[in-house]
């Protein structure tokens, strides 16, 4: 029976980090230059090459978000700690994603019809994401750093002024 324990899954992504963090830096330049090379608009101008930046993030927002659905359904199945390892690693990337997405489509929505916040019909969907990705990603910083006083339980009952317990 083949088992994707942490260790070997570390194990994998170590072995093929360098090859793809080159790849990774390669297809961005590359990217870059296309964008910066493409040719404005006739109707949007410059405006339209932001959605080479705003849709393949709105893509990628809600892909992560399906995978963090996904990879903890899996290990609520399975029992496997290894899905829920990694539903906490992909949820910084969402949220980053989903600020990229309304970042983004706000400027867009500004030069095109001259109103922050107003861009593409996906941005109930960008907000929504946004909002479900802050709770995993406010849980991943209590996991990481559990001794500081930013998330303790101790510091929040002193901050509301109720009694401390422990």
């Amino acid at each position: 029976m083949f088992a994707i324990t942490p260790n070997s899954f570390s194990k994998f992504l170590n072995s093929i980090n360098t090859f793809l963090i080159i790849i990774t830096v390669v297809l961005f330049i590359i990217a870059g230059v296309l964008i910066v090379l493409l040719e404005n608009d006739y109707y949007q101008g410059i405006s339209f090459k932001i959605m080479f930046i705003h849709v393949p993030a709105a893509w990628l927002s809600l892909m992560l978000f399906f995978s963090i659905g996904v990879s903890s359904i899996i290990g609520l199945v399975f029992k496997s700690p290894t899905s829920f390892t990694i539903a906490r690693a992909i949820s910084p990337i969402g949220l980053l994603m989903s600020i990229i997405v309304l970042i983004t489509g706000s400027i867009w929505g500004n030069l095109t019809w001259h109103l922050l916040g107003v861009g593409c019909a996906s941005y109930f969907n960008a907000y929504l994401s946004f909002y479900l990705f802050w709770p995993s990603f406010i849980a991943f910083f209590i996991r990481t750093f559990p001794k500081s006083r930013f998330c303790s339980l101790d510091s929040c009952n002193n901050r509301f002024g109720e009694p401390s317990y422990s």
